[in-house]
């Protein structure tokens, strides 16, 4: 084994241009599995990186729970022999440590990180009386906030920051890895679990449950489901608060929504391995051909034919090895910079990682690429017909041989054109995704994220809020300006119940809902949301119990935008609860939560009817939004230096934001099919350069009789022609099946798109004429005396 691979090295080298065609091909194959392996597995199938991580679900992830919730669960759920509670997505002002900054915080019950089994990597975790009325605030510090704000200091632990203005103590430092439902933060409180709690009943809260041992998550699931119909009738819940109760992995919780994504990329790899394959094994072919009378002298010598096969395996396996090391080489160079691409939104990025494991697999599928298609040639070396091959002027060329060669190519083709019309669906995804009606106008528009500290009982949000809009809208160059608790796109939204006058509600039935959002005076025409019956909010409705209703929650509602206005409705549980409000204005509908989302019913309340701090800061310039930046966090240290400013980006930014999961998907797909195609071209030109040049003579003979240049160039253009027609006709059925795979990922467009099809295959058609035109120009210059005389 070892001398045949020696001899093969040896091989190789003396045929240097064949040998670097050949490494490159598997290389490309190989770094783009690389990348994708060390994405799939850092991702989706690298255990999470807590004690005995397959015990632990997630409580119906798809809903919030309540601090009452969880004491409920926690004295009746046998089947969980610990359960804990995370509120994400809270934003606080933290100072003490340099310049103000605003900090997005996870609010957890005290024995999370104890039931996740995960150890901070500096200090401890909280104990049972950090959750008490009345004790010491504490906090532990996400590993990337403890990098960028305390300069990764040893000592950190037993440091004091403020957070909106309160004392509070770093007890602990998370590792890297920490990630909790695919959900960032920059640093972890307890939160109060008491039923004089204000908070206590508020629903803000995922669980995250460890079995008990021996449990199936199934087992455990029955049980939880039947727990559902006593706690709702205990707390007064609608009928369907328990359709779809149920536990999951919390694994599977955290990596659901990016698992197909990474399969479709898995998939287009792998065929851009094949293809890579394929072309080496048409190489091969081509160069087995060449040599097939220097092996049939080695035959006649005494080398039996299986020794003949090992070499050529030998040869194969060693331009694999070689490409894969090539590849692994790129891949590794390139994953940083995959890795730094994608979308804050993806989980566990910091686990992504290409280790000696997966080199391993990525070698072992390039070496097994080799032998599936480097088998090819090693077979047709034992059915050598030495007679023949010996015998001076007969051609090295078999009938055989041809079909081989034709067959691999026709297999790069059908497969470079499955992978192409996925890249065209998705093309076409993004494209409609880019044109779809946000129904308001975020072209000049500037925002940011305020969070004042408003501890302090004298301070008022709405004053505040006042102040500082009055002295942004003095800036020079701002045309417009408004606040909002959350902007579109911003990714937070809040709902709430609601009694709507002249509704009736069944008893036991679900009540209405819509998106609550808190708008100050100006945000419509900020944002440019159009009114459609009624008025916008004023100044005035400080005092006022109003609201504004989207046209989605007029038309379910009340049939149209008038017929609204007048109307009253209450929200259940919110921070204006127990007051009806009257409709005075009908807004158009906008998109909040995602591009491909449906619009709900959305209500808007004025924000001097609450204390919320946080807001989102919407400015219309009258020119360049970014122009603006600097003089906007001017005015907003005029009115108070302590104010953190945040997330400041124009408002197409924001939405672009939403486009980057699918933006990096389509881009890694195109450039794999790019390479696709690219590869296949390589293999057309290689069979139809090698055809023309096995028939030379018998082009100069057609040549002499009379035949034209024209129709020399169509003689081999139909030969490539029929390649593509035939590989047409495998890849199109195939990527009928394939494409179904992406239906999750499209948008506007069907998996099994015609016009995609015939606009992929036409480009495909004319790549394959392209590269098959190359060689037939030189055939249609081959001089007729020339090519006899070298016979």
């Amino acid at each position: 084994m070892y001398f045949d691979i020696g001899m093969a090295w040896r091989t190789l080298a003396r045929q240097p241009a064949f040998a670097v065609l050949a490494v490159a091909t598997f290389a490309l194959g190989a770094a783009a599995n690389a990348v994708v392996l060390a994405l799939a597995y850092g991702v989706l199938f690298k255990p999470l990186p807590f004690q005995e991580p397959d015990r632990l679900v997630a409580v119906w992830p798809d809903r919030f729970w309540s601090n009452a919730d969880l004491l409920y669960l926690r004295e009746r759920a046998t089947v969980f022999s610990d359960l804990a509670a995370v509120a994400p997505g809270w934003t606080m002002s933290m100072t003490g440590v340099g310049d103000p900054l605003k900090v997005t915080i996870s609010r957890v019950s005290p024995n999370l990180f104890s039931a996740l089994g995960a150890r901070p990597r500096l200090g401890r975790g909280f104990h049972d009386k950090n959750g008490q009325l009345g004790a010491p605030g504490v906090a532990i510090l996400s590993h990337r906030l403890w990098l960028r704000s305390f300069g990764a200091d040893p000592d950190v632990v037993g440091r004091a920051i403020q957070l909106d203005g309160d004392a509070v103590e770093i007890v602990g430092v998370m590792p890297r890895d920490f990630e909790l439902f695919g959900r960032t933060a920059d640093l972890w409180t307890p939160f109060v679990i008491d039923p004089a709690a204000w908070h206590y009943r508020i629903t803000t809260s995922f669980f995250v449950g460890r079995l008990r041992h021996g449990l199936e998550v199934s087992d455990a699931d029955r049980d939880f489901r039947a727990l559902i119909p006593e706690m709702r009738r205990r707390f007064g819940y609608s009928n369907d608060f328990g359709r779809e109760a149920r536990l999951e992995s919390l694994h599977t919780t955290m990596v659901g929504d990016v698992r197909p994504a990474l399969f479709v990329l898995g998939g287009a790899s792998a065929l851009i391995l094949l293809i890579g394959g394929a072309n080496v094994g048409t190489l091969l072919l081509i160069r087995a051909a060449g040599r097939a009378r220097g092996l049939a002298i080695r035959a006649a010598l005494g080398a039996s034919r299986s020794r003949l096969a090992r070499e050529l395996l030998a040869e194969s396996a060693t331009v694999a090895m070689a490409g894969g090391i090539c590849g692994l080489a790129i891949g590794w160079l390139a994953l940083p910079a995959v890795v730094a691409a994608l979308p804050s939104d993806i989980p566990r990025t910091a686990e992504i990682a290409l280790d000696l494991r997966l080199a391993g697999v990525v070698i072992a599928a390039s070496v097994a690429a080799a032998l599936l298609y480097g088998s090819t040639p090693a077979i047709a070396s034992t059915k050598l017909r030495l007679a023949s091959l010996l015998r001076s002027g007969a051609s090295t060329e078999s009938l055989r041989d041809r079909r081989l060669r034709g067959a691999l190519v026709t297999a790069e083709i059908a497969l470079a054109l499955v992978l192409t019309i996925g890249a065209g669906l998705l093309l076409q995804t993004f494209w409609r995704l880019q044109r779809v009606d946000t129904g308001f106008a975020p072209d000049a528009v500037l925002t940011l994220r305020l969070q004042p500290a408003a501890r302090n009982p004298k301070f008022s949000t709405a004053a505040y809020y006042d102040r500082l809009l009055e002295r942004i809208r003095g800036v020079p160059g701002v045309a417009r300006a408004g606040a909002v608790q959350h902007l579109p796109f911003s990714g937070y939204s809040w709902t709430g119940a609601l009694d709507i006058e002249g509704v009736a509600v069944v008893e036991g039935e679900a009540r209405p809902t819509a998106g609550l959002r808190i708008a100050t005076e100006g945000y419509f025409h900020a944002v440019g949301q159009p009114l459609l019956a009624g008025r916008v909010l004023e100044a005035a409705d400080a005092g006022r119990n109003v609201v504004i209703i989207n046209e989605t929650f007029a038309r379910r509602y009340y049939g149209s935008g008038d017929a609204a206005l007048g109307r009253q409705l209450r929200i259940r549980g919110g921070s204006i609860r127990g007051n009806w409000l009257t409709v005075i204005g009908v807004v158009g509908d906008v998109r909040h939560t995602g591009l491909t989302d449906a619009v709900g019913p959305e209500i808007y309340t004025p924000a001097s009817q609450t204390s919320i701090p946080a807001m989102m800061i919407a400015v219309r310039a009258a020119a360049d939004p970014a122009s603006l930046a600097p003089a906007l966090r001017d005015a907003i240290r005029s009115v108070d230096p302590n104010v953190p400013v945040a997330d400041v980006q124009p408002m197409r930014a924001m939405i672009g934001q939403t486009l980057a999961r699918p933006r990096l998907l389509m881009i890694l797909l195109v450039g794999l099919a790019v390479s696709g195609l690219l590869l296949a071209a390589m293999g057309v030109y290689g069979v139809v350069g090698y055809s023309v040049a096995q028939r030379r003579r018998e082009i100069g003979i057609r040549m002499a009789l009379g035949a034209g240049r024209s129709q020399v160039l169509g003689l081999v253009l139909r030969e490539g022609l029929w390649h593509g027609i035939v590989g047409l006709g495998v890849g199109i059925p195939s990527s009928y099946l394939a494409t179904r795979t992406l239906r999750g990922l499209l948008f506007g467009v069907a998996a099994t798109d015609l016009a995609t099809s015939a606009a992929v295959a036409l480009l495909t058609l004319g790549i394959v004429l392209l590269a098959t035109y190359l060689p037939a120009r030189r055939a249609s210059n081959v001089a007729p005396f020339d090519a006899l005389a070298q016979e």
